[in-house]
């Protein structure tokens, strides 16, 4: 049986999924973006 992962958002809104890469619990942000173009800057922008 396989596991199962979670992302958890700040507005309590919880997404199952099914996991792959390494195991381990880690912190990050969710990045959505309606642009048809420009996807690569969206994911190498750092807001701070």
């Amino acid at each position: 049986m396989q596991k199962s992962i979670y992302i958890v958002l700040e507005n309590g809104w919880v997404f199952r999924g099914i996991p792959f890469g390494a195991a381990g619990e880690v912190v990050g942000e969710i990045v959505f973006t309606t642009g048809m173009t420009g996807y690569l800057e969206t994911l190498t922008d750092d807001v701070i």
